[in-house]
C-alpha cells in the first residue's frame, strides 16, 4: 500500500469518483479528506514525482503534500460540492496548514493539545493516548501496539480546550484485528465512557468513582439485556455492592 501519484491525471480522476461517492451517500455537512501518516517513501521512487516539485518550485515532500492538498479541495469545490466542510486529521507531528474553515480531527495526545487553543477552526477529539480502542492488543503481526486503556483512564479525558471550537469527539476502534468477534468487548463499554465523558465536563473521576463504577456497570447490563457481549466493569462481587470495590 502506498500513497497516490499527484503528478498524474488518472490519480485526480480516481479522487473524484471517491469523493463523488461519498458525497453522494452520506448527506451531511462534512466530509473527511484524511491526509495523515504519508508515507515519503513511496513518492522517492517516483522519479516524475521528483521533476514535478523541480517544476514547480516545491522544496520538499511535505511542500508536495501541501500542493496535494490545495487541488484536491479546489476539486472537491469545483465538482462536487462547494460548502460541505472539509475535515482533516492532525497531531503534534503534523504542521501542515489547515484553513480558518477547515475543520481539525486532532488524533494528538491531551499533552499536546493546548496547540489548538486559539485555532478559528472547529476541533474534534481522538486524542490517541485516551481514546484509541484498538491499542493494547496484536496488530496483525501478532505484535502488540500501544498501551491499553481501561475505563478507568479514559475517564480522564479531557474534552475542553481554552479559546477552541471543539464541537465533538471520536472514539477510534481501528480494523488491526477488529472483527464480529471482537466489537461488543473492545468497542461497547468504552464508547459508553466516551460519550459520557464528552456530555459531561464536570465529571471526576478521583472523587466520584462509586458513582461512576455504578452508572457504567447500569449501562452494561442494559447492553447486555440487548444482547451485546459488554466488558464487565468489576468483578460480580462488586457489581453487587459498588462500595467494596471503590
Amino acid at each position: 500500500m502506498g500513497q497516490f501519484d499527484p503528478t498524474l491525471n488518472q490519480t485526480w480522476d480516481v479522487v473524484q469518483k471517491v469523493f463523488t461517492y461519498v458525497n453522494n451517500t452520506f448527506d451531511d455537512n462534512y466530509i473527511h479528506f484524511g491526509g495523515d501518516e504519508v508515507t515519503y517513501d513511496c513518492w522517492d521512487q517516483r522519479p516524475s514525482i521528483k521533476d514535478y516539485m523541480v517544476a514547480n518550485n516545491i522544496p520538499d515532500y511535505e511542500g508536495l503534500t501541501v500542493d496535494y492538498r490545495l487541488k484536491q479541495k479546489q476539486q472537491f469545490r469545483d465538482k462536487i460540492s462547494a460548502t460541505k466542510k472539509v475535515i482533516y486529521w492532525a497531531n503534534e507531528d503534523i504542521d501542515l496548514p489547515v484553513m480558518d474553515e477547515d475543520v481539525i480531527h486532532w488524533w494528538g495526545d491531551q499533552a499536546n493539545q493546548d496547540r489548538l487553543s486559539g485555532r478559528k477552526s472547529e476541533v474534534i477529539l481522538s486524542n490517541y493516548d485516551l481514546v484509541y480502542l484498538d491499542t493494547g492488543f496484536n496488530n496483525m503481526y501478532g505484535v502488540n501496539y500501544g498501551v491499553y486503556k481501561n475505563w478507568r483512564v479514559m475517564y480522564g479525558f479531557n474534552p475542553i480546550i481554552p479559546n477552541t471550537n471543539v464541537i465533538g469527539g471520536t472514539t477510534c476502534m481501528w480494523n488491526e484485528i477488529g472483527t464480529k468477534y471482537t466489537f461488543d468487548q473492545k468497542v461497547l463499554q468504552k464508547a459508553s465512557v466516551l460519550s459520557e465523558r464528552l456530555w459531561n465536563t464536570n465529571i471526576n473521576i478521583n472523587t466520584d468513582l462509586n458513582n461512576i463504577a455504578t452508572r457504567l456497570n447500569a449501562q452494561a447490563e442494559r447492553l447486555r439485556a440487548r444482547g451485546y457481549k459488554v466488558w464487565p466493569v468489576t468483578v460480580e462481587i462488586c457489581e453487587k455492592d459498588m462500595s467494596v470495590c471503590f
